[in-house]
């Protein structure tokens, strides 16, 4: 982490930070749809949108439309974007103030960055097969970035799940 100032590093982890909270908030929209009978859930899950499944070998964009509504939804709040600002960032570290608790606030996002690895991942499946390799290419450094940030935090299970993002992009 030698050359990164600490504004630099926070002002990367607020924007990792704000982009998970979105993810957090699009799914607690979508439980909350899936359990007032809006919809009709994918599998088992109370979700609605399983964006595994447009990942899976064979699967078209039009057996997928939950999961590209739930995308265009991400993409509208801005997560691409600020994903792709977050590649060209420095690693993000959690201020200062906060090293005294920096195992709970590492781990506090590690379940909502696994989201945004797997939207990510969704995305660029769709993308590319609508031949949007550009768009490809940049989302799957932004999940680089975001998994080389989650393996910068203490703990061994940030390593695992970095390595889980790591593989899902």
């Amino acid at each position: 982490l030698a050359g990164i100032t600490a504004e630099e590093g926070e002002r990367s982890w607020a924007l990792m930070s704000n982009t998970t909270n979105q993810v957090a908030a699009l799914i607690k929209t979508l439980q909350r749809e899936a359990r007032a009978g809006e919809f009709k859930p994918r599998h088992t899950n109370d979700l609605g949108v399983d964006f595994d499944h447009v990942r899976r070998r064979g699967v078209r964009p039009e057996d997928a439309q939950p999961e590209r509504d739930a995308l265009q939804a991400l993409r509208e709040q801005g997560l691409f974007d600020s994903l792709q600002r977050f590649e060209s960032m420095p690693p993000g570290l959690p201020p200062a103030e906060q090293s005294d608790q920096m195992m709970i606030t590492a781990m506090s996002g590690l379940s909502e960055s696994r989201d945004v690895a797997r939207a990510l991942a969704a995305s660029m499946r769709l993308e590319a097969l609508a031949g949007n390799g550009d768009q490809v290419v940049r989302n799957f450094a932004a999940g680089l970035a975001l998994a080389r940030t989650i393996s910068l935090q203490p703990g061994i299970i940030c390593g695992l799940v970095a390595i889980s993002i790591e593989s899902m992009i």
